[in-house]
C-alpha cells in the first residue's frame, strides 16, 4: 500500500450517539461517508476533558504521563505545557516527508504551538481573523441563559442572528479547503488537520439549522430521571445544584440546539469531502472523523462533560475511510482510543515509531481484521477540571468499573444496563466481577506506569484490592 494523504476532521464535545445508526440527529454527510468506510462503535477518549484528551491524541500517551492533567488556560492549571519533550505523531510524519498543515483549535499546550511539532500554521494575523467570531461570541437570539445566584448568566443555547459564514467553524473550513487544494498540487503526501470548536457549549447554531428541530419532538434520554442515589455524591451535586432548576422543556430546547450545531458541522464536513473529491485525491486519502470527548446532553439529567465517567462523556465518534483498505459500510466493535491514532498514522506513513506509546496501530482494524491480541478492555482516567479528582475507568464489552478516589466506586453491567442506571459495586453477587475488573485495571495501568495510588500508604490506597496479589474476602 502506498503512503496515503491524511485528513483529520476533529470536533469538540461531540456525543458519539449523534452519529450512531438511526439517531434522530441529522448527519447526512457523515452517514454517506460511513457507508463508504468504517465506524468504530467502541471508540473512547482517554479522558473526558479538552486539553488532556488532545495532548493524548498528539503524543499517544495517557495524561498521567504527558502531564496535561487539566486545561492549561485556566488559573487552576496544574501546568501550562507538557511534562516533557514528548514527540508528537506529526513530527514523525514530517520526518517521513509529509507536508503538515494545521487549521483550527489547538488547546494542547499554552507553551508550544503546532508549529513546534512539525505543523505549518496560518500566520498570526490570519489566525486572529479566523477566530474573531469564535462560538460563544456569536450574537444569538431566542436563546436561554443559566442564571445562578451570584454568578454571571451563562448562555446555554441560542439561534445565531448571523449566517453560517460568521462562525469560526465555517471560516476555518474555508481556510482548510484552500490549504488542501494547495497541498494536493505538491509532490509530497500531506496531512491536514481541521479542528473545529463545535458542538461545544454554548449550543449556538445558525438559525437555518435550528429550524430543522422541534424541541417538542426531542425524546428524553432513558437515564434522564436517574436519581443517582447509588452514584457518588458529587454526581448528584452537579445534577441538582447546577441543573436542578431546569425543566424538561429547557433540556429539550438545549438538545435541539445541540443537534442543530452537530448538523451544521456535518454540513461543513460535507464541504470538506467535496473539496477533497475536487482535488482528485480522495482515493489516496485516509479521512478520519473524531472528537476529543463526548457530551452528556441530558443523560442522567446532566449537560456538558466533567467528573462522571458515563458513556456519554467517554465514547467519541470515530469514522474512517481509505478506499481500497477500509471495507465499505463496516462497523468495528473492538476498543480503540485516541492514543491509537498516532501509531496508526505513523504506520500508514511508514514512519519511525514513537519511543514511548500507550496506543498501538489500528491498521489491521481499518482493514476489517481484529488481531487476536487486541485489548479486551478500554482504560480511562480523570484528574480533574478546575477542581481536582482521582478517577480511573476500565470497560470491557460487558462491564464497567470506575475507581473514584473521592467517593465510593461504580460497577455497571452494560449488557443489561446500557444506560448505567444501577450501580452494582455493593452487590455481593457481582463480587467476582469486581475483582476481575480491578485486576484488569491494575494490569493495564501498571503496564503504562500509572500507579493510580502509591499502594504504600493506607490513607491513599483506596482501590478496593491492591496490585500485589489475588483479591481477599472483605
Amino acid at each position: 500500500m502506498s503512503r496515503p494523504n491524511i485528513l483529520i476532521f476533529m470536533t469538540d464535545q461531540h456525543q458519539a450517539a449523534t452519529l450512531d445508526v438511526g439517531h434522530p440527529c441529522l448527519t447526512p454527510h457523515a452517514d454517506r461517508f460511513v457507508s463508504q468506510g468504517i465506524r468504530f462503535s467502541r471508540a473512547y477518549t482517554p479522558t473526558a476533558l479538552c486539553a488532556p484528551a488532545r495532548a493524548s491524541l498528539m503524543t499517544s500517551l495517557y495524561p498521567h504521563r504527558h502531564g496535561m492533567l487539566n486545561n492549561p488556560h485556566v488559573p487552576q492549571a496544574i501546568r501550562k505545557g507538557l511534562a516533557g519533550p514528548f514527540p508528537h505523531f506529526s513530527e514523525r510524519l514530517k520526518e517521513s516527508g509529509y507536508r503538515m498543515s494545521y487549521c483550527g483549535k489547538w488547546h494542547v499546550s499554552e507553551e508550544k504551538s503546532p508549529r513546534d511539532h512539525g505543523w505549518e500554521e496560518a500566520d498570526a494575523a490570519t489566525q486572529r481573523t479566523l477566530w474573531r467570531s469564535a462560538t460563544g461570541k456569536v450574537p444569538a437570539n431566542r436563546g436561554w441563559s443559566l442564571n445562578r445566584p451570584g454568578y454571571e448568566p451563562y448562555l446555554l443555547y441560542g439561534a445565531a442572528e448571523c449566517g453560517p459564514e460568521e462562525f469560526s467553524e465555517h471560516q476555518w473550513t474555508r481556510h482548510a479547503i484552500g490549504k488542501m487544494s494547495e497541498l494536493a498540487k505538491g509532490p509530497n503526501p500531506w496531512c491536514l488537520y481541521l479542528g473545529l470548536h463545535g458542538p461545544h457549549d454554548p449550543y449556538v447554531a445558525p438559525a437555518e439549522f435550528v429550524k430543522r428541530y422541534d424541541p417538542a419532538k426531542i425524546p428524553k434520554p432513558p437515564s434522564f430521571h436517574d436519581p443517582m442515589s447509588d452514584k457518588p455524591a458529587v454526581y448528584r451535586r452537579w445534577r441538582y445544584e447546577v441543573w436542578g432548576d431546569l425543566d424538561w422543556e429547557q433540556y429539550a430546547a438545549a438538545t435541539a440546539h445541540y443537534w442543530a450545531y452537530v448538523t451544521f458541522i456535518d454540513d461543513l464536513f460535507g464541504q470538506v469531502l467535496a473539496a477533497l473529491d475536487a482535488t482528485g485525491q480522495a482515493n489516496d486519502t485516509l479521512v478520519l472523523f473524531t472528537a476529543d470527548h463526548g457530551e452528556m446532553m441530558g443523560g442522567h439529567g446532566l449537560l456538558f462533560k466533567g467528573i462522571p465517567a458515563f458513556e456519554e462523556c467517554y465514547r467519541v465518534p470515530m469514522l474512517a475511510r481509505l478506499p481500497g483498505v477500509t471495507p465499505e459500510g463496516a462497523t468495528c466493535a473492538e476498543f480503540v482510543s485516541l492514543v491509537d491514532v498516532g501509531p496508526t498514522l505513523i504506520d500508514l506513513a511508514g514512519g519511525r515509531p514513537l519511543e514511548e506509546c500507550h496506543g498501538r496501530s489500528a491498521v489491521p482494524l481499518l482493514r476489517g481484521q481484529a488481531p487476536e491480541d487486541w485489548p479486551e478492555e478500554f482504560v480511562g482516567q480523570f484528574h480533574g477540571t478546575e477542581l481536582l479528582y482521582s478517577q480511573r475507568i476500565v470497560t470491557t464489552k460487558r462491564y464497567k468499573y470506575v475507581f473514584n478516589g473521592f467517593d465510593f466506586d461504580e460497577l455497571y453491567d452494560l449488557e443489561v444496563d446500557p444506560h448505567e442506571m444501577q450501580n452494582l459495586y455493593f452487590s455481593s453477587d457481582h463480587r467476582h466481577v469486581l475483582e476481575d475488573m480491578i485486576r484488569r485495571l491494575w494490569r493495564r495501568s501498571l503496564a503504562m506506569g500509572d500507579t493510580i495510588s502509591c499502594h504504600a500508604y493506607p490513607t491513599t490506597d483506596l482501590v478496593p484490592e491492591g496490585p500485589l496479589g489475588p483479591a481477599r474476602e472483605r
